[in-house]
């Protein structure tokens, strides 16, 4: 591709100190059989090897900047998207890959419709350590939803979306002030105006490993705050949804090892939609502990990952 041709996807990738990791995900976007884009690597103030590893890839089609302080993983896929020039916008977090044909294949989904400005894939979740597959995820619902969306963060992880660029003009860029649920707040905000598709075929590769924010409590708990307060309004009525949240919020607590704290908020997802007996199972299995409680949960877990397999 000329560096002056504008690029038809612009590639954003925000990393923060996994090196490691990043080539891989680099790797993946250039072995892609559609080439007409541009990678936008953002590292968020890394003090690991990660510049290294960026220009060890001899690409002219490889953008690289880096964050003075860190910034968090929101500001920077927005530094990505103020630098983007490609028609369409898609994201790769550091320690993901893609298969060879997604671009491929989401590009057709968007070329093909002009009314879709968004698609998204399934994934298949990795153990990082292992190297075994955990589970797949495979979408569901396409169209309009916001409806669908207030209720549950129903799209996965943000590796597997592609986007109109313009469609940040809309609705703004990734709330910075969120330490988690950014990407629920994001396709919230897009599915008010924009239809979603999928592609249902597993095309990326989403690692399980304890440094992603998924393993981060505190943020997943103030996320979750936060989130509630900036919905106040349209999650008045929905009973259901406030409680889901303070059920997650109880969990996490339960996983710290704050059984006090925890038991509290699975106390309000009981009282708020007390039809659901899996609140009440929760509950219990707290009275016992956070080690029998973090055992349970795990069975659980894995009783749930091997049913989508």
């Amino acid at each position: 591709m000329n560096p002056e041709q504008m690029p038809t996807v612009s590639i954003i990738i925000p990393t923060c100190n996994r090196a490691s990791l990043l080539a891989r995900a680099m790797k993946s976007v250039l072995a892609q059989t559609f080439q007409d884009y541009e990678i936008i690597v953002v590292d968020d103030a890394s003090h690991d090897l990660t510049e290294g590893i960026v220009k060890g890839f001899r690409d002219e089609r490889i953008s690289y900047l880096k964050h003075g302080t860190t910034k968090g993983g929101s500001a920077a896929r927005n530094t990505g998207i103020r630098m983007a020039r490609g028609e369409f916008i898609a994201f790769l977090d550091d320690d993901d890959e893609w298969l060879a044909d997604k671009l491929e294949k989401q590009v057709h989904v968007l070329k093909d419709n002009s009314m879709i400005s968004l698609v998204y894939t399934g994934y298949t979740v990795i153990n990082q350590r292992s190297g075994k597959i955990v589970a797949q995820r495979m979408p569901r619902i396409r169209g309009n939803l916001y409806d669908r969306l207030l209720a549950e963060y129903c799209i996965g992880a943000t590796s597997t979306i592609i986007l109109k660029r313009e469609c940040f003009a809309h609705v703004g860029l990734f709330d910075e002030s969120l330490p988690s649920c950014q990407d629920w707040d994001m396709f919230l905000r897009l599915s008010k105006d924009f239809l979603f598709d999928f592609i249902e075929t597993p095309l990326v590769r989403y690692y399980t490993h304890e440094r992603r924010i998924s393993s981060n409590y505190d943020a997943l708990i103030l996320g979750r705050r936060m989130f509630l307060d900036k919905y106040a309004k349209e999650l008045a009525t929905r009973k259901n949804v406030k409680s889901r949240l303070h059920l997650e919020m109880g969990n996490f607590f339960c996983h710290k090892g704050e059984m006090r704290k925890g038991r509290r908020e699975l106390l309000n997802a009981i009282s708020m939609y007390p039809v659901n007996v899996k609140y009440c199972f929760y509950y219990l299995s707290s009275l016992f502990g956070s080690s029998i409680y973090r055992k349970i949960a795990m069975i659980k877990r894995t009783i749930a990952n091997t049913h989508e397999l």
